[in-house]
């Protein structure tokens, strides 16, 4: 299911935080974000479990909001296409990533990970079991600020052939 053309883009991106409706607000307000709520009866969880607040922007989905449930910090995740998910957490780990998360399959989305890079940074391997195309032109740009430029980068050039 995962296009070539695609393998190594972010594809997605969720906002993990405690506090979705103050950050719905703070991104309608700064970036005109709009959103849909996908109703869990439609989707992945049991009917009354969840619903998952996705974002809009232009017309197009591009992201959604994640309650962690915690009083943390809230961060971005970004979801990176891969044809084999399992293989690139095997890597990362050799890497040196932590593995938050091992690979799992979230009915009719796709299979994914969460992994921490040797700087803490959180990112996804994702191969999505769906065929909607990946979205285009809402995030233009992800950068990783850290004290380690060199370590990034062989970190990122070796598990996505990045750089």
């Amino acid at each position: 299911m995962c296009k070539k053309t695609e393998v190594g883009r972010v594809v997605w991106h969720d906002l993990m935080t405690h506090d979705v409706a103050k950050a719905k607000r703070f991104y309608a307000d700064l970036l005109g974000w709009e959103y849909q709520i996908e109703h869990a009866s439609d989707f992945v969880w049991k009917p009354g479990e969840a619903d998952n607040p996705l974002i809009f922007a232009k017309g197009h989905a591009h992201g959604g909001f994640v309650d962690i449930g915690e009083d943390v910090l809230s961060y971005w995740i970004a979801y990176v296409m891969v044809e084999d998910v399992d293989a690139v957490t095997a890597k990362a780990k050799t890497l040196g990533a932590l593995i938050d998360r091992d690979p799992f399959d979230t009915p009719g989305v796709g299979r994914s990970a969460v992994c921490r890079d040797p700087q803490g940074a959180a990112i996804s391997p994702f191969c999505p079991s769906h065929g909607f195309p990946a979205p285009t032109g809402v995030f233009l740009w992800d950068e990783l600020i850290t004290d380690n430029v060199a370590s990034a980068e062989r970190f990122y050039r070796d598990l996505f052939a990045w750089f």
